[in-house]
C-alpha cells in the first residue's frame, strides 16, 4: 500500500478493509492510493487521503520534574489529524494526561524514570500519530522526605520537614499535611526544608507527612 507515492506500513488486511500505518510524507491534498495484491491487482483511490503538515514539539516547561509535576508541552498539530491524544511518555515512562488539544497538552509526570540527563518527550495521537521532542525533559532525583522534627505537636507548634526535591521541580510549596489536616502556616521553605505551623487536628497519630509544590509534584512520609 503507498500513500501519495510512500510506503505504508500493513497492520491488518482483509477483502474489504486494510489498516496501515503512514510514514512520512510531504504534505498535500488529493493524494493517491495505491492497493496491490499478492496476486498483482491494482486498486487506485485519486483523492481520499491528505497528508498533513508534520507534527512537532516546540518547548516543555518545566523541562526538569518528578513524580506528579505538571509538564506543559506545546507544540503543532499534536493530536495528528484526529480528535485526541491517547498517551503521553516523558523519558519512557506514562504520564497522566490533565488536557489536551493539538497545540497544548498539559499531564501530570508518572513516577519517576531515569536520572542521568534529558531524555524524550513522546506523544501519540488517538489516531496513532506520533509526535517525538528530543532530550526535552529531564527526571529529577526523586524527591524524599528524610525527618520530620519535632514528631509530635499540637495547634501552633513549628515543625521542620528535612529532604530532598521539596519543591519538586518547582518554585515553591504550596501545600504541607500533617495527616490529614492542613498546616497553619508555611514558615519558610526551600528544596532541603520546609518549615511550617501545625494546624488545629484530634489527637492521634503517628500520621503521614506530605509535602506538595507548585509544580504539583508530591512528596509524602508515613511514620
Amino acid at each position: 500500500v503507498t500513500l501519495n507515492g510512500v510506503q505504508a506500513a500493513i497492520v491488518s488486511e482483509m477483502d474489504t478493509l486494510v489498516v496501515v500505518r503512514a510514514a512520512s510524507g510531504a504534505a498535500g491534498a488529493n493524494t493517491l492510493v495505491l492497493l496491490t495484491s499478492s496476486s498483482g491487482a491494482v486498486v487506485r483511490g485519486v483523492g481520499l487521503w491528505t497528508y498533513l503538515t508534520s507534527s512537532s514539539i516546540s518547548s516543555v516547561s518545566p523541562a526538569n520534574g518528578t513524580t506528579g509535576t505538571r509538564v506543559v508541552i506545546t507544540g503543532t498539530s499534536l493530536q495528528g489529524g484526529s480528535n485526541g491524544v491517547a498517551s503521553v511518555s516523558l523519558c519512557g515512562v506514562l504520564s497522566t494526561i490533565v488536557g489536551c488539544n493539538d497545540t497544548v497538552c498539559v499531564v501530570s509526570a508518572g513516577a519517576s524514570g531515569p536520572t542521568n540527563g534529558t531524555c524524550n518527550v513522546t506523544v501519540i495521537s488517538s489516531s496513532g500519530a506520533v509526535t517525538v521532542g528530543v532530550g526535552l525533559f529531564s527526571y529529577a532525583a526523586t524527591a524524599v522526605i528524610s525527618s520530620v522534627s519535632p514528631a509530635a505537636g499540637q495547634v501552633g507548634t513549628y515543625v521542620t520537614i528535612t529532604g530532598v526535591g521539596l519543591v519538586g521541580g518547582g518554585t515553591s510549596v504550596t501545600q504541607v499535611q500533617l495527616g490529614s489536616t492542613s498546616v497553619r502556616s508555611i514558615v519558610s521553605q526551600n528544596d532541603t526544608v520546609v518549615v511550617v505551623r501545625a494546624g488545629a487536628a484530634a489527637p492521634g497519630g503517628p500520621f503521614a507527612v506530605t509535602v506538595v509544590s507548585d509544580s504539583g509534584a508530591t512528596v509524602s512520609r508515613s511514620n
